[in-house]
This record gives structure tokens, C-alpha cells and sequence, in this order.
């Protein structure tokens, strides 16, 4: 059988599939996008991927059904993963956005200070900086490399707060945020922008559930 993921919620497999109700099928629960066996914040990051993702990119996501199951896991572990994807927005996709936009030596120089970044209260400072000094479009809107980093900021001021709170509440925005950082880049013109974020989701994977 060959499986096609859409864009999207469906009531059943009939109407279509996404990654993650596919997740759900397999661990034998009903068909649904928020599965009780895996990661709130993966699903969370998964959802997004999959819905901002180009039909042909999108399809790469069946491999990771199977292995979202079983993820469920503490909040401790969950806080973890949170953390690592608001650093991949900050460090990977963001600078990606800026590199992709401009070949300036200025937004180079710009994209290696979030590359260095390693406090997530000062890279947030730091990425609101760079988001403000960012010139705006012609319509007065902010560029996509802007919207990559402002991204990066979301994923990682909630990163920050949550691991002061643990507030389950805040247990998937960075997630969702970070997956928007690599959306943005895809928009500013980064090439490999989607095996970028496929590669942080394999490595996020790896956080052990305990």
C-alpha cells in the first residue's frame, strides 16, 4: 500500500493522511494528529512540517511515523527537546534564512551571532536585535529571512520560559516555532532548508525518553 500524507486534519484515512494521524494509525490508536504514544513538542514540530511543506518534501515524513511512537514522555524530557529545537531555529535555520536572503558580508556576519549564541535568555535579546535591524520589504512587511529569525526568537523566549515554569501549556509553541524558522528560510530561498529541519527532527529523536 502506498501511503500519500496531505495537508491537514481528516476524519478518516479515506479523506487523506498526515504524518502524525498516520503515527497514530500505526500504534494502533484512532486515527487523530495528537497521539497520546508520542511527543507533545515532536508532534507539535511534525504538525507544522507537514502542513507548510511542499507535496513532494512532505512525503518524507512517513519514515518518521513509525519512530514518533513510543516518544511520549516526562516533562523533564520534553523540556529537553523543547530547548533543542528553539536552538536549531536560532542556530541552524535562522542563520540560514539571513545567508540565503543577502550575500552581503554584513548579514554573514549577522547570521554567525546567532550561530554563537549560547545562553537562551541573551539569544533571545540577541535575535530581537537582529529582527529589528533587519530592513523591511517594500509593502512594509518583514522579509521572510526577518520572519525566520523572529521565529527563532518565538521558539526561543517560550524555550526560556518554559524551562524556569515547566508550564505545560507553553509545552509545544516552541516547537511550532521552530518549525516556522524552517519554513521561513524555505521562503527566503534556502535550498536544503526541509532536510535541515528533517535532520533536527532525526537528531531530536535521539533525546532519550527514559
Amino acid at each position: 500500500m502506498t501511503i500519500h500524507l496531505t495537508v491537514g486534519r481528516h476524519a478518516l484515512p479515506a479523506e487523506g493522511l498526515c504524518a502524525m494521524e498516520l503515527t497514530a494509525l500505526l500504534a494502533g490508536e484512532q486515527q487523530r494528529d495528537h497521539p497520546r504514544c508520542a511527543s507533545q513538542i515532536l508532534a507539535a514540530y511534525v504538525r507544522h512540517l507537514n502542513d507548510n511543506m511542499p507535496d513532494n518534501e512532505r512525503q518524507r515524513l512517513v519514515a518518521f511515523a513509525p519512530r514518533l511512537i513510543g516518544t511520549a514522555a516526562p516533562d523533564d524530557v520534553e523540556l529537553e527537546r523543547s530547548e533543542f529545537l528553539a536552538w536549531k531555529a536560532l542556530r541552524v535555520f535562522a542563520p540560514a534564512a539571513l545567508r540565503a536572503s543577502s550575500r552581503s558580508k554584513r548579514r554573514a556576519a549577522t547570521a554567525r551571532v546567532l550561530e554563537r549564541q549560547t545562553d537562551l535568555r541573551k539569544a533571545t535579546e540577541k535575535a530581537a536585535r537582529v529582527r529589528d535591524a533587519l530592513p523591511r520589504q517594500a509593502d512594509g512587511e518583514w522579509s521572510p529571512a526577518a520572519f525566520a529569525v523572529h521565529r527563532a526568537l518565538e521558539a526561543s523566549r517560550v524555550a526560556y520560559l518554559r524551562e524556569r515554569t515547566l508550564a505545560g501549556d507553553l509545552s509545544d509553541m516552541a516547537a511550532h516555532a521552530a518549525a516556522g524558522a524552517a519554513f521561513q528560510a524555505h521562503r527566503a530561498g534556502y535550498e536544503d532548508a526541509w532536510s535541515l529541519a528533517l535532520q533536527a527532527l532525526d537528531e531530536s529523536l535521539n533525546i532519550d525518553t527514559r
